[in-house]
């Protein structure tokens, strides 16, 4: 087995994303004034198991929308193709690609991806949501459109 991991450009998060408080005021933390993280990476991992290619996560794309408490720099070379060739390896020759959760730095680059990519039902009913919903719209950060997602 061989785990290669990649990263499709940056973010800095604000440290009320980092270390959330309990309570009600978690997530109007997240909208307040507060100090930015160090760029982290956004990471791709790629599995070769046994002569096959799993994907897990697809990364960021460049048109990203910066949200409050969110910062993005991707490249358009940093975008999953180019990640994955970096690391010697081809997108159109992954067996699976699985997303870990519907978050944009997670699924934004699923577009570049020419077959089914796998999430978790309960995922994917979350993210269909009223909440969820109004959440993306409000964000700017939409399920990826005419990708198939399983």
């Amino acid at each position: 087995m061989r785990i290669h991991v990649a990263a499709t450009g940056t973010v800095q998060v604000k440290q009320s994303f980092l270390f959330p408080k309990a309570g009600p005021r978690r997530q109007l933390a997240l909208l307040m004034p507060d100090a930015w993280s160090e760029p982290l990476p956004i990471h791709v991992w790629a599995i070769e198991h046994d002569g096959a290619l799993i994907v897990v996560d697809t990364g960021e794309r460049a048109g990203v929308t910066d949200v409050p408490f969110a910062r993005f720099q991707v490249a358009p070379d940093q975008e999953l193709p180019n990640a994955l060739t970096a690391e010697g390896l081809d997108l159109g020759a992954a067996d699976a690609v699985v997303l870990t959760h519907l978050h944009g730095d997670h699924m934004d680059g699923a577009d570049h991806v020419a077959g089914p990519v796998l999430v978790h039902e309960e995922e994917w009913k979350f993210a269909h949501a009223t909440s969820s919903r109004v959440m993306q719209k409000l964000l700017r950060q939409p399920l990826p459109s005419g990708v198939e997602i399983k």
